[in-house]
């Protein structure tokens, strides 16, 4: 049983990642829904949390005679048997859910690619100030919710959603879409390190894992900055929780790149670094009150940019990819360049990378800033890197530009980034 893609969704009966008692499944081939199914799961126990029938509506009365997971499994293995990229909306909690069932009933773990469709459809409404909910993301595509929190609704949603950024970027499929915008992190199942349970208000874990950083003790580790980087003189504020890097980490590269770190919002906040809220601590909307205060000062006139994770991401890996070398002294290295047969193949491939629009029928300036200044330069190529070959996405790819005398290689969403006025 092979498809493009599946999207699944499960509720839960109680603050347990091992109290599944519903999943919702969507699988999708050629861009079409072919074939959904829903289930409800007798959970291990079921002792169902009045906050949880609030969010989903299930009760033990609706599922005290439904099969346990183990027999649900039976049904719906065949989805992840590693021939299917699997998607969920905010995936670190279904793929918790899901590892957590099959440990407690000791089920042999699958290994399977997933991805979140909250970074998917990130790409497709970045600057429109979109929430990262499943509410949201589909009021705004256009998408019918149908009735949230049913999780076969959701799993449809979250399926719809990722069809129609795969059709409005112009891409084939989701796959197509994955190797294009490679800062969309695929990840391994087994890799998973998976959460027991959601945040409770008499825990120690009821704090965000962040809070703990003092920022005080985030020191610069290395000597020299460079100037032209986003975060430099900066003032940066982060909420939630970030999947790919802890706080300290991230706080940590921002400080190394020039970045002041600050605790709360204000009207002096340069960068928001909005990263996954627990829904059960912000609320249905998943918008922490620092996201609410920064689009209230962006609505006033104050320029504040709420970044997501995939965006951080593409900002802090510029230091990293970003090389400039002197062509007199390194001209052997044009020799990797993957240079453009004609000017239609230079054309496609700036549009590709969103320099150029769609429709365009001509190329443009491209300009380089750095330091406050901007320089005409012009695309010679590109390289394309290898990525790791579990990856569905296998190569990375980094223009190649002239400005002046140098050589600069340097990531296709920050130079992007660079042809916006306010950069």
């Amino acid at each position: 049983m092979s498809f493009d893609f599946v999207a699944i969704d499960f509720e839960t009966s109680n603050n347990k990642y091992t109290s599944a008692c519903s999943i919702g499944i969507a699988a999708v081939e050629n861009n079409e829904i072919c074939k959904s199914e829903y289930f409800l799961i007798h959970p291990p126990t079921l002792n169902f949390s009045k906050k949880n029938i609030s969010i989903n509506g299930i009760t033990p009365e609706d599922v005290k005679n439904s099969p346990l997971f183990p027999i649900i499994w039976e049904k719906i293995s065949n989805y992840f048997n590693g021939d299917n990229l699997l998607v969920a909306h905010n995936a670190a909690f279904d793929m918790s859910v899901l590892k957590n069932c099959l440990s407690w009933y000791k089920i042999p773990m699958p290994n399977f690619k997933y991805v979140c469709s909250i970074p998917i459809s990130t790409r497709l409404c970045r600057g429109k100030r979109i929430g990262r909910s499943l509410e949201e993301r589909a009021k705004y595509f256009g998408i019918d919710l149908g009735h949230h929190h049913n999780s076969l609704d959701d799993a449809l949603t979250c399926a719809n959603l990722v069809i129609e950024c795969v059709k409005r970027s112009q891409r084939k499929s989701l796959e197509s879409f994955c190797n294009t915008y490679t800062s969309v992190p695929i990840k391994d199942f087994r890799d998973l390190h998976p959460k027991i349970e959601l945040f409770k208000k008499s825990s120690s874990n009821f704090k965000d894992k962040f809070n703990a950083v003092k920022i005080s003790e985030i020191k610069p580790d290395s000597g020299s900055i460079d100037t032209s980087n986003p975060f430099y003189k900066k003032a940066v504020v982060f909420t939630g929780n970030l999947e790919n890097l802890s706080r300290k980490d991230a706080m940590q590269k921002v400080v190394n790149l020039g970045g002041i770190l600050k605790s709360s919002v204000s009207k002096k906040t340069d960068y928001l670094i909005a990263g996954i809220q627990d829904k059960y601590l912000v609320g249905g909307s998943g918008v922490s009150s620092k996201e609410q205060k920064a689009a209230e000062l962006k609505d006033q006139g104050y320029n504040i940019k709420i970044i997501h994770e995939d965006e951080f991401l593409d900002l802090i890996k510029y230091r990293i990819r970003e090389e400039s070398t002197d062509i007199s002294k390194k001209i052997s290295d044009l020799e990797s360049i993957i240079v453009f047969n004609n000017l239609n193949e230079k054309m496609e491939k700036l549009k590709g990378w969103k320099l150029l629009s769609p429709s365009a029928s001509s190329l443009k300036d491209i300009y380089y800033k750095n330091k406050d200044k901007a320089y005409s330069a012009e695309i010679l190529g590109y390289l394309s890197k290898a990525t790791n070959p579990k990856c569905i996405n296998q190569s990375y790819e980094t223009i190649v530009l002239k400005v002046k005398d140098k050589i600069i290689r340097i990531a296709p969403a920050y130079l992007l980034e660079m042809q916006k006025r306010d950069f």
